[in-house]
């Protein structure tokens, strides 16, 4: 139902770790169909920080906070639900 809405891609880099000075450990990158959206906001982080994002990505693939879309830091990751809790796609913010 999601892939006919997703008509763009994007690189997706998984990392894997951290370094021992605290650099992330990026994994094998591959291109994913997406719907990209420009939208400025800003979140709100748990250590009370503000982050300002540009871009929300819509995917179809199994993606994690902290990981890669187009060298851009995942901040925010919404996962979405059909009604028998089977997953549809996720919302990404960077």
């Amino acid at each position: 139902m999601l892939n006919d809405y997703l008509t763009q891609t994007v690189i997706h880099t998984p990392v894997t770790g951290l370094t021992d000075r605290g650099e992330p450990i990026e994994g094998v990158s591959r291109s994913l169909p997406c719907r990209k959206q420009m939208k400025t906001q800003k979140i709100l982080k748990a250590d009370g920080s503000v982050v300002k994002c540009d871009f929300m990505y819509y995917l179809s693939d199994r993606v994690s906070q902290g990981d890669l879309l187009d060298g851009r830091i995942i901040t925010e990751l919404t996962e979405w639900l059909y009604l028998d809790g089977g997953t549809m796609g996720f919302k990404a913010v960077v």
